[in-house]
């Protein structure tokens, strides 16, 4: 049995934020991919392939973190008065 207080409302938060920052990540790479590909010499199809991954791949995530944010409202008589 766990008898350690839960928090969850913090612990909401910190998956958010964790969410969130992958999708900066993301952003992240697809900028120092698409530099990398340029400074390479690629043809502009190839790197335009490889940055629409990246954008499905960013649109994939915020739709998961819009979805997470809708299913995991914390209900109004567990958050704690501050």
């Amino acid at each position: 049995m766990n008898v350690n207080p839960i928090a969850p409302v913090t612990s909401r938060h910190k998956s958010i934020r964790s969410m969130q920052s992958d999708i900066l990540k993301l952003t992240r790479d697809r900028k120092r991919n698409f530099r990398k590909r340029i400074n390479m010499k690629q043809s502009k199809e190839e790197i335009n392939e490889a940055r629409q991954e990246f954008n499905e791949r960013i649109k994939e995530r915020r739709k998961e973190l819009r979805e997470f944010i809708k299913k995991t409202r914390v209900p109004e008589q567990f958050r704690q008065a501050s």
